[in-house]
């Protein structure tokens, strides 16, 4: 997930005061705003699950940190292919939820896959 917006927009500039404590207020204040923002983020971002479509024959479900939770087979596919299609397939449905992952959070890179970055 891209951060939100400029953060630091939303914070005020430290008043132009002589007053050493009123100084220390207004950056204690957007010290904290900016701890809320961040935190807001984080928790959008870890509550990020990629997964695949319903109608694939493979799903693979993948959290915001790229740990792999589930990986669903539709019954009786590993009996109808090869290893080699089975492992193909299996690899496919992650490369997917890799790609699911870059478009929504760098568009730029949205075409490659590596499996490693979700």
């Amino acid at each position: 997930m891209a951060p939100p917006g400029n953060p630091a927009a939303a914070l005020t500039a430290v008043r132009a005061t002589t007053d050493p404590v009123a100084q220390v207020a207004q950056v204690t204040d957007d010290l904290d705003a900016l701890i809320e923002v961040v935190a807001a983020w984080r928790d959008k971002v870890n509550s990020f699950v990629a997964t695949g479509s319903d109608d694939d024959d493979v799903i693979a479900t993948h959290d915001a940190r790229g740990r792999l939770m589930e990986l669903w087979v539709q019954p009786g596919l590993q009996q109808d292919m090869t290893v080699e299609e089975f492992e193909d397939a299996i690899n496919e449905a992650i490369e997917g939820n890799t790609a699911a992952h870059r478009a929504r959070t760098n568009p730029s890179r949205a075409h490659t896959t590596s499996g490693r970055d979700l």
